[in-house]
């Protein structure tokens, strides 16, 4: 069936002189930044503590961000507002290692938003360890480069239910091997399961599908 008879139709390149027209952008689109790989070892602290049932609502609220829904640097003051409004002051006082969040279950639930995950990796979230997920925030996070886990046991729940700091060494070499990652919660052995597939593995690794798909293309084309 054509695609015009199924109620659908391409929009026509727009032209100037016959020459097609450049994307118009404004102050209020800058560039999308690189996101960092994630580290072979990281060592970051625990900035957010969060309860069950927390929506993308709640970590990118739509309403007084949607001005700025296409400036992730403006957007970024308002994550977590209604929750915990210190939390874009805590984020830059960490960027250089950068931090991670405990939530408990069904963490990011509701509407499938892609800036309740990209706003909060550019400004250094590289961990999430929630008890579950709500299914599309978790691919979401996989494929904006941050490494979703959840607690293995009731033991390591409650380990991380105080803790300050998580630490985890040869995260590469643990996400390649299997399921279970082994990390430190303030000097504490606490093990941490995922459910990512080797693709996935290989998209939290380079920072994102962004990243993913630019070094295949320069793997195919030889670029540097």
């Amino acid at each position: 069936m054509p695609l015009a008879d199924a109620g659908f139709t391409a929009p026509k390149p727009v032209t100037t002189n016959g020459v097609r027209s450049a994307l118009a952008k404004s102050e209020n689109t800058p560039p999308l930044p690189k996101l960092q790989a994630l580290p072979d070892n990281l060592t970051a602290p625990i900035i957010l503590r969060l309860g069950d049932d927390v929506s993308t609502d709640d970590i990118m609220p739509a309403g007084t961000a949607l001005p700025y829904w296409c400036n992730v640097h403006a957007s970024a003051q308002f994550l977590f507002k209604a929750l915990d409004g210190n939390y874009p002051t805590r984020a830059k006082e960490a960027e250089s290692v950068g931090h991670v969040i405990i939530a408990g279950e069904n963490y990011g639930q509701g509407s499938s938003r892609e800036n309740a995950a990209l706003v909060p990796a550019l400004q250094g979230l590289r961990v999430v360890v929630a008890h579950s997920f709500a299914r599309i925030h978790w691919q979401n996070l996989v494929c904006f480069g941050v490494l979703p886990l959840s607690p293995a046991t009731a033991r390591d729940k409650e380990i991380l239910s105080s803790a300050t700091m998580l630490a985890i060494k040869d995260i590469h070499r643990q996400l390649s091997e299997g399921s279970e990652i082994q990390a430190e919660a303030d000097g504490k052995l606490v093990r941490l399961s995922h459910e990512l597939t080797s693709r996935q593995r290989e998209l939290v690794a380079c920072g994102g599908v962004i990243n993913y798909l630019s070094n295949r293309e320069e793997l195919v084309n030889g670029s540097p």
